[in-house]
């Protein structure tokens, strides 16, 4: 009786050994399809087809899970809900090291490819292979020459019994999908075996002309980037503050694409931050740094901008150094000779005035040049610390300048403005006859 008992229990121990086996072998052979899209992309060098699909029977399909996007204008991407006017939902379809989806469009083949994501339906695999239920046979496909987006997609496991099955085609139909300025139109098409399924799918609002209640749309972007970095110190002379203007360029393969957007930072050679925009929602191409500079200091500085869907560039980055010191502070007097001068003496035209110049320096320097000019005079420039006679040739307001540059190269300059009288008649003595 024990012995018999013994064999049953070793029969059925070893059935199950092997059945575990072979299940582990089968498992190996064939993961579930879901498993290999849940990290689809990951790694990859871009995902550049963005935004969302409707359909009435299975609702949202996401086509990119790079960021949230904004619940009153799915076409918009946000990093918080300062970025939308509603709320910034779907933030559940986030990248992450698990789910790094998105669909990519290749230019060069016109092939598109990855995953899209439905909360009801599962993965879209824009890329699996054949063989198709019928022609077109090939994966989805998008003619740049045409606009005309064919083949088809596939539904690689379901949510539920009742979200579809099997291949969603893009083409055959009136309403074909297509694609105008990077945009995508129309309606693709799934239905299972059972005559039921996904059904119609619309690719954009503008198909039942309800984008002022519901704003969606997939389309074709590639992010932008920040380009043609400059840097302009001015300032550093008396009453001036030291400031650096930073300037950039916008790029974006995109034709329509245009900047919303754009965050600037700088710091000191210790690594200190000395500006922090964050996001500026503004379409601008230049930052004024305005406080925070020091002299003879090197700076490095980024900037990021941001496309008209909201989608952000890389940092590009660059630097910049401030003078060495404050520039010279350049000051002149005048006066009717070479011993007397100030600034209330007013000549007349055509009479001898005498200038005089001075200078306070900085970090050492010393005057390297005075350069002088002089409206409607006689001689109109000068090069001397003071010089004279000048002459002008005609009664109003003149303007004088003076540009003082010191030993380093760094320079400032004063203008003001001498009032000429008119000539005084010249009277000769005449002895009467």
């Amino acid at each position: 009786m024990f012995k018999s008992f013994f064999k049953k229990l070793f029969l059925i121990l070893f059935l199950a050994l092997l059945g575990g086996i072979a299940a582990s072998f089968i498992f190996i052979a064939d993961p579930l399809e879901s498993e290999i899209a849940g990290a689809i992309g990951l790694g990859t060098p871009a995902k550049n087809v963005f935004g969302w699909v409707w359909s009435d029977n299975v609702g949202w399909i996401s086509f990119n899970c790079v960021q949230s996007f904004c619940s009153d204008n799915r076409t918009l991407i946000c990093n918080g809900d300062s970025d939308c006017v509603g709320d910034c939902e779907f933030d559940t379809v986030d990248c992450d090291a698990t789910s790094n989806y998105g669909v990519n469009y290749n230019s060069a083949t016109g092939n598109l490819s990855g995953y899209a994501w439905g909360d009801n339906i599962g993965w879209i695999n824009f890329d699996s292979a054949g063989p198709f239920p019928e022609s077109p046979n090939h994966s989805v496909q998008y003619s740049s020459v045409t606009g005309d987006v064919t083949g088809w997609a596939r539904i690689v496991n379901k949510i539920d019994e009742g979200a579809g099955e099997g291949w969603i085609k893009f083409d055959g139909w009136n309403n074909d999908v297509t694609v105008s300025n990077n945009q995508f139109y129309g309606w693709a098409w799934n239905k299972d075996s059972g005559e039921t399924g996904v059904g119609w799918i619309s690719f954009n609002c503008a198909n039942q002309s309800e984008c002022g209640t519901s704003n969606y749309k997939v389309y074709i972007n590639h992010p932008p980037a920040a380009e043609n970095l400059s840097s302009e110190i001015s300032g550093g002379c008396a009453g001036q503050l030291l400031s650096a203007t930073l300037g950039w360029g916008f790029s974006d393969n995109d034709s329509a694409s245009s900047e919303s957007a754009y965050e600037v930072e700088v710091r000191d050679s210790g690594g200190g931050l000395v500006l922090d925009t964050g996001k500026v929602a503004f379409a601008a191409y230049q930052r004024i740094i305005g406080s925070g500079l020091a002299y003879n200091q090197n700076y490095d500085w980024q900037v990021r901008v941001w496309d008209n869907y909201n989608l952000a560039s890389e940092w590009a980055e660059g630097n910049f150094t401030t003078p060495l010191h404050q520039a010279p502070d350049p000051d002149f007097t005048w006066g009717p000779s070479s011993g007397v001068q100030g600034t209330s003496f007013s000549p007349s035209a055509l009479e001898d005035v005498f200038f005089a110049g001075s200078a306070t320096t900085y970090g050492g320097a010393t005057i390297a040049e005075w350069d002088w000019v002089f409206a409607d005079a006689l001689p109109n420039a000068s090069t001397t610390p003071n010089p004279g006679p000048i002459q002008f040739q005609s009664a109003g307001d003149k303007e004088v300048t003076l540009t003082v540059t010191d030993s380093d190269g760094l320079n400032c300059d004063i203008t003001q403005n001498i009032t000429s009288q008119m000539s005084l008649p010249i009277w000769e003595e005449v002895k009467p006859e």
